[in-house]
């Protein structure tokens, strides 16, 4: 039986997502790295480079991250397109994750429209 990928779920389209991702056979994209920090050493232009995405209306948003600890993941698109996301620390969470560093990860993205909320 072949093992299931591990997850990374998204709610919304991110600027920060490789092109290469959107293509019609995808690179694959492995978990690099996981690291534990705190939202107030986080620098706010990173935040926002993380955090950015387009609404419905072609507007740009920012998903508002909580102002606790928090986990970055580093993600490897391909062979040379790194980028991260930011998710709200939990040990369960930071046990998924870094028991998935160095795996083939499925990134699955659900957008969540106005009207849908």
């Amino acid at each position: 039986m072949k093992d299931k990928k591990p997850k990374i779920k998204f709610s919304h389209i991110y600027d920060k997502m490789p092109q290469s991702f959107f293509d019609p056979q995808p690179p694959t994209t492995i978990l690099a790295f996981v690291s534990k920090v705190q939202f107030k050493d986080l620098p706010q232009r990173f935040i926002d480079y993380d955090t950015m995405y387009d609404d419905e209306n072609g507007n740009f948003q920012h998903y508002k991250l909580p102002k606790t600890e928090l986990i970055i993941l580093g993600l490897l698109t391909g062979y040379n397109e790194l980028w991260t996301t930011i998710r709200r620390y939990t040990p369960d969470k930071m046990g998924y994750y870094a028991s998935s560093v160095g795996k083939e990860v499925e990134i699955v993205i659900k957008e969540v429209l106005k009207h849908e909320k």
